[in-house]
């Protein structure tokens, strides 16, 4: 792999890694609890109803700090509960009040006797109102406070009779204030949801159409889109399971294990490569070794070859010798 392709591979494993971390971090911000994101019934109700925490601590991170204590979650929102039920009634209450008559809240949150008062156009405080949920609290407060018979609960209380109290139903039900209170505790809650890294898949798409049309061929193609989006999909999986401690940790987790994906990879192919090469260097030189052994061989069959056929030659030269001395000595001639 030469210089260029190498630095064309990191910047590619690098911005898929940035895509990555840009729609993991869009993720978190989408879901993570804010009071922003909540009723602003519930923030304001909070506030009048705990003031002085509500000077240096958030609605969510209040609710979140006794998520583990159902006691005291239970306790912070029935506190919470009562207070948005006054606030959720107010504009209603003005509805259906007549002759320049219309409803504020008691100018204190802890007020006893009273949640609301009545006032004509003048200005003037015609009468009270109590808000209570529970019918136990309607009983105290008729004990309490027989001189206040205005109370305004939930549709299911209206029917119970109770000596000296006028009922004005809110037109909620128990059930479906239990269900506002729900929705402040989910909504409390990181709701992070976690997509198909789409932003990744698009570029390595684009990448491979450009490839493509550059006329690079199938089998890299494939090559390089397979690498790419297993890469992704290790990061992905990495921030789903690091998300449950902080995105902080997660994320940067999450690029840094795709970056590292392409870099083991090319790591590997380097590595393949170079056994390669020396896997042909070496059944190169074995080659060659045997093709010289072969021509030692043959160099050495023919250098017996000249050896035996010198030998030959000088024994019959010493035989004709001998012949010729032996014709002389019998006197042949």
């Amino acid at each position: 792999m030469d210089t260029r392709t190498k630095e064309k591979k990191e910047a590619q494993s690098i911005f898929d890694a940035i895509l990555l971390g840009t729609q993991e971090t869009a993720e978190f911000i989408a879901g993570h609890a804010t009071d922003g994101k909540l009723d602003p019934l519930f923030v304001q109700a909070f506030q009048l109803q705990y003031p002085n925490v509500a000077e240096h601590t958030s609605l969510v991170d209040f609710v979140q700090s006794k998520i583990d204590d159902p006691n005291s979650l239970q306790g912070a929102l029935n506190g919470i509960e009562g207070k948005y039920f006054e606030l959720h009634n107010l504009d209603n209450l003005n509805q259906h009040l007549t002759d320049g008559l219309h409803a504020e809240l008691a100018d204190s949150a802890t007020q006893p006797g009273y949640d609301y008062v009545i006032y004509d156009h003048d200005h003037n405080v015609v009468d009270y109102i109590q808000s209570k949920v529970n019918l136990s609290d309607i009983y105290e407060h008729a004990d309490k406070y027989p001189e206040i018979h205005n109370v305004l609960t939930t549709s299911d209380h209206v029917e119970q009779h109770i000596d000296g109290i006028n009922y004005i139903d809110s037109g909620m039900s128990t059930d479906e204030l239990n269900q506002h209170m729900n929705t402040l505790v989910d909504g409390s809650q990181d709701q992070v949801n976690f997509h198909f890294p789409y932003l990744a898949a698009s570029a390595i798409l684009v990448s491979a159409i450009y490839a493509y049309n550059k006329g690079t061929s199938t089998e890299d193609i494939i090559s390089m889109v397979a690498e790419r989006a297993t890469g992704t999909a290790i990061g992905s999986i990495t921030n789903i399971i690091l998300a449950p401690f902080t995105p902080f940790v997660s994320v940067p987790a999450s690029m840094a294990a795709r970056f590292l994906w392409s870099k083991s990879i090319h790591r590997l192919k380097v590595q393949a490569q170079m056994d390669k090469k020396f896997a042909d260097e070496f059944r190169f030189n074995r080659q060659a070794s045997e093709k010289a052994n072969k021509a030692v061989v043959l160099v050495n069959d023919e250098a017996e070859f000249v050896y035996d056929q010198t030998n030959r030659n000088n024994l019959l030269t010493s035989s004709n010798v001998a012949i010729m001395k032996s014709t002389f000595t019998d006197g042949v001639f």
